[in-house]
This record gives structure tokens, C-alpha cells and sequence, in this order.
């Protein structure tokens, strides 16, 4: 009898209401899986993991064009200058192949920097042969006795390069400027090169040492890949004529 009272009352309350009784009414529902994915990886998420995208995509404003100096007429490497260059070229062009960075910029900004010595030191406590300033070091897990070790010197600069170039959208000079002046300074002043004299001519040293040291290393690439070099060097040079020898010889009773 109470049970018959019950399922009376229910009609009464639908057919009043007009809605359907509350056990047998449905909600949408997502499932918790598909909630979660969406909400970690949708671009637009605005969750803590992702921030609106910025830490998916690891998005960088576009920078301003930027206004590119002239290079500047260098002097030549004098000849303690050119001996060290050869003495550390070896390890600075591993680095630069293993961290993916230019050798040609490396070569440029520790010509500038520090000109090859590696106990370089400056008022601004920059040791190196790139000219690492203490927190730059610490930055790139560089312990601070280990700032004055060519190769970890080397790879923390390199690093510190090669994180500037990808922060500033591949823009080589903003890159450049950041090395001197640091990315804070380049900021504020709306991604262009700050307006600080020293600044200024460090870009242009180092872009006229930067494109020299590609230039040279074009030339380079050029000689060795040039067929009449190759031709010379192979009828003329004493320890390539036993090697050409055997090889104008080897087809000797093939058909």
C-alpha cells in the first residue's frame, strides 16, 4: 500500500511539473578521461600545466624587425692571437657540432670576448675565453671553479647562445646584443639592440668576425671540393701518387 502511494505521488509531481521524475532523469556527462586530455593538451586550455598554450607550444612574441648594423673593418688576428685561435680551433668546432651552433659565431663572439685567452678576466667578473659572468655560469650548471675550464667554458656559452637565438625567433643580431648586454636589456627596449654604446659596437665587431670566419670557411670548403684542386693535388702531391696508382690498376683483368 505504501509503495502504491508512492509511485502515486510521483505521477501527481510529474505531470504538474512537467518534468520527468528525478531518478529517471539524464545529465550530459564527460567521460573523466576525455575531461582530463582536454584539459592538459588543448591549445586554448587555460589549466596551470598548459597556460594557455604557452608551455605546449612554447610560444616567443615575434620581435620587431630589427635594424641590422653594418659590419665594422676588424683588424686581423695578430700572430699570438692566430696561435691560440689554431691551438683551441680543434675544440671550439666540437662544441659548436655537438650543440648545434655555427663554429663560425663561437670563433666571433670569443674573438671579441676575450680574444682566444683563456684566463681572460673582467672588471664585471666575465672569465673566459667566452666571458662568463657568474649567474650566466650557475645558469648552464657550471660550478664557479669550473667557469675558467676552456671546454665547460666553451659549452656554457654555447648553450647560452644557442638558447638566446631560439628565444628571439632566430634573430642572430638580438642574440648577439643579449650576449652583452643580456635578453632583459634587449627586451625593454621592444627587441631591438639597446641603445647602450658598448652594445652597439659589440654587434658590429662581431658580425664583421662572424662573416669573415664563414667566409673563410666557405673558401675552404671550396678548395677541397673544387674537382681542378682535387685533379692537382692528385697528380701532383707525392702522398696521393701510390693511392692513384693502385687505383689506375685495380681494374687490371676485369672484363
Amino acid at each position: 500500500m505504501g509503495r502504491l502511494l508512492v509511485s502515486l505521488l510521483i505521477v501527481l509531481l510529474t505531470a504538474c511539473t512537467g518534468k520527468p521524475p528525478v531518478e529517471t532523469q539524464k545529465r550530459p556527462t564527460v567521460p573523466p578521461p576525455e575531461r582530463v586530455m582536454s584539459d592538459f593538451f588543448n591549445p586554448t586550455s587555460q589549466s596551470a600545466l598548459t597556460q594557455g598554450g604557452r608551455a605546449i607550444t612554447g610560444h616567443v612574441p615575434t620581435p620587431m624587425p630589427v635594424t641590422i648594423p653594418e659590419p665594422v673593418p676588424v683588424k686581423a688576428l695578430s700572430a699570438s692571437q692566430a696561435a691560440r685561435r689554431a691551438y683551441f680551433t680543434p675544440l671550439i668546432n666540437s662544441v659548436a657540432l655537438s650543440e648545434g651552433v655555427d663554429p663560425a659565431l663561437l670563433h666571433a663572439v670569443i674573438t671579441q670576448e676575450s680574444g682566444y685567452k683563456p684566463g681572460a678576466a673582467s672588471n664585471k667578473k666575465a672569465v673566459g675565453l667566452m666571458q662568463l659572468i657568474p649567474g650566466t655560469a650557475q645558469r648552464f650548471g657550471l660550478q664557479p671553479w669550473e667557469r675558467t675550464d676552456p671546454a665547460k667554458n666553451i659549452r656554457a656559452g654555447a648553450q647560452y647562445l644557442k638558447w638566446l637565438i631560439k628565444r628571439f625567433n632566430g634573430s642572430l643580431v638580438l642574440a648577439i646584443a643579449g650576449y652583452n648586454a643580456g635578453e632583459g636589456a634587449v627586451q625593454k627596449y621592444g627587441n631591438q639592440i639597446p641603445p647602450y654604446r658598448e652594445t652597439q659596437n659589440y654587434v658590429r665587431c662581431v658580425l664583421a668576425y662572424y662573416h669573415r670566419y664563414q667566409q673563410r670557411s666557405r673558401d675552404q670548403t671550396l678548395a677541397m671540393t673544387n674537382p681542378a684542386h682535387r685533379l692537382e693535388r692528385a697528380s701532383g702531391h707525392p702522398a696521393e701518387e701510390p693511392r692513384d696508382r693502385m687505383r689506375d690498376t685495380s681494374d687490371i683483368g676485369q672484363p
